[in-house]
């Protein structure tokens, strides 16, 4: 009813949470690795202008994406019973172009990040700081903690965008995997919005223990 009922609506609830999403994804990609530089190689310099280029290039593509979401016609509802909006096209190559897109915008960011962090972590936690380097090894450490929290938030969610797409193109849906009602109705909801909520939860708390100028503030 009302709003929810409004493909206006639904159309930029669902384009923001995913934006949102895929865009915090790949801006933790970027200071993860950037943190490895740092960690890995001290005397690199790191282009900070090339870093803002890089993101609105990415940007960019995520506005590319939408247009060709009107291509495939696609269209938008808000399913009430879940609190949860969803996109949807009668074009058959939708779904697989569609989740294809998400899997590469989860993934790449998630595999990429990973490898910075192992990298980060091992030469963090095996090197020793002399006192002059105590703040910014500290400094080091809470990206690694906040860039693991991270990670185990949003595997979740490129996991099921796998699962879906091997069950629409392998099965016939809901299939074998999404045959149940937690999984048919309930995963998107859990993996997408319950551990993004999460992640948020957890963010102050890594900060206030990590930070003594954010627990000050605090």
């Amino acid at each position: 009813p009302g709003a929810f009922s409004s493909e206006e609506f639904c159309c930029f609830w669902t384009i923001l949470f995913e934006y949102l999403q895929v865009a915090a994804i790949f801006l933790v990609m970027l200071m993860s690795v950037t943190r490895a530089l740092a960690i890995r190689i001290p005397f690199y310099q790191i282009n900070r202008r090339s870093l803002i280029w890089i993101y609105l290039g990415f940007a960019l593509s995520l506005i590319f994406e939408s247009g060709i979401r009107h291509v495939f016609g696609v269209f938008y509802m808000y399913i009430i019973d879940l609190a949860y909006s969803v996109k949807g096209s009668d074009n058959k190559n939708w779904s697989l172009f569609s989740n294809t897109i998400n899997a590469i915008n989860i993934g790449v960011p998630s595999i990429v990040t990973f490898v910075s962090f192992i990298l980060s972590a091992n030469k963090l936690f095996r090197q020793r700081v002399p006192p002059s380097a105590e703040l910014a090894h500290r400094a080091s450490v809470t990206i690694a903690i906040f860039t693991a929290v991270f990670m185990a938030c949003n595997i979740p969610f490129l996991g099921n965008t796998i699962l879906f797409i091997i069950s629409r193109e392998l099965y016939s849906y809901p299939g074998h995997i999404y045959s149940s009602k937690f999984m048919y109705s309930y995963s998107w909801v859990t993996s997408k919005v319950l551990f993004v909520v999460i992640n948020a939860t957890l963010n102050p708390i890594v900060y206030f223990t990590r930070m003594s100028g954010f627990s000050t503030w605090t």
